[in-house]
């Protein structure tokens, strides 16, 4: 009868041990899971074109809108922005009321004034390690130089941030191609991935502009991949990307941005986000803010929130 007992109460010691090991193992992974979590750089940023300052858009001129670009952006809580056709003024009136980011801005002819494509980054949680700017032109590291059958000069800014809690990297490229000439458009694209893909160090990158494309143009579609013919040489990007936009959202969205502040029935999807394949997308948008018929800009930002692995 003790020996019955004495196995009886051995059975009993044994499940709750092994009990007590799963939900250890059980608690470990999880933790082990969140600490992965953890590790991963979330990141949300915002392509905006704001229309150029000095633009004869009576009810639609700067001063009229300018509280609305800026309540666009604070309303968002994005981390990066990159912004077409800001002007000095423009990123100074901005920077005025959103002193939390930092500025990085080339103007079109390498002085202060002209559009720029300035970037503007969360300073309390990233610093910039380098930036630069570069001209799509047979010389591309002269400022305001011209070519390829634009007739004013067409430009990148880029920086390479570093997340001060994690040390982590990516690079943010932000452009925007020219309105007129396709092939100036075609040779852009070509040197702006061909530019990414001599970045120092193969962190991940975001590519954000005013493509002054749709989605069908061949523009768009060597970016994602597919091979351009241009002056009978064949082209295809080492750095494919993906539109945020599309993969979060796939094709039944409507996903226009250019607004002609709201003169268009249908708005055309010429403003991108753009990601590696392997980057997560948790979110994107198309902001279609407005006050009473009154639209930020003849763009309607766009906006991602993604993760770098």
């Amino acid at each position: 009868m003790a020996e019955k007992k004495s196995k009886g109460l051995f059975l009993v010691i044994m499940v709750i041990l092994s009990c007590f090991f799963q939900l250890s193992c059980s608690t470990s992974n999880g933790i082990e899971n969140q600490n992965i979590q953890a590790d991963q750089l979330e990141v949300k940023v915002m392509t905006f074109n704001i229309r150029y300052y000095g633009a004869k858009d009576g009810p639609d001129n700067w001063q009229y809108r300018r509280q609305m670009v800026i309540n666009v952006i604070k309303n968002n809580r994005v981390d990066i922005i990159g912004f077409q056709e800001a002007h000095k003024l423009q990123v100074e009136q901005i920077q005025e009321q959103l002193d939390e980011f930092g500025v990085l801005a080339t103007y079109r002819n390498g002085k202060s004034n002209g559009p720029s494509n300035a970037l503007f980054y969360r300073k309390s949680r990233f610093i910039v390690d380098s930036w630069d700017t570069f001209w799509f032109s047979d010389t591309p590291e002269m400022p305001g130089s011209i070519g390829w059958g634009n007739k004013s000069s067409r430009f990148c800014t880029w920086a390479r941030l570093i997340e001060k809690k994690s040390g982590k990297c990516f690079y943010f490229f932000n452009t925007h191609l020219d309105h007129r000439s396709q092939y100036s458009r075609e040779r852009s694209a070509i040197f702006v991935t061909k530019m990414i893909n001599l970045r120092k160090d193969k962190s991940p990158f975001i590519l954000t502009g005013d493509m002054n494309a749709r989605e069908d143009n061949r523009v768009i579609r060597f970016f994602k991949g597919e091979e351009l013919t241009l002056d009978n040489n064949r082209y295809g990007t080492l750095v494919p990307v993906v539109d945020t936009f599309r993969i979060k959202h796939g094709t039944e969205c409507d996903a226009g941005t250019f607004n002609g502040f709201g003169k268009y029935e249908k708005f055309s999807k010429i403003d991108y986000v753009f990601v590696q394949e392997s980057t997560t997308i948790l979110d994107a948008k198309v902001i279609k803010y407005n006050e009473n018929g009154h639209y930020p800009s003849d763009h309607c930002p766009v906006t991602a929130r993604i993760q770098f692995h």
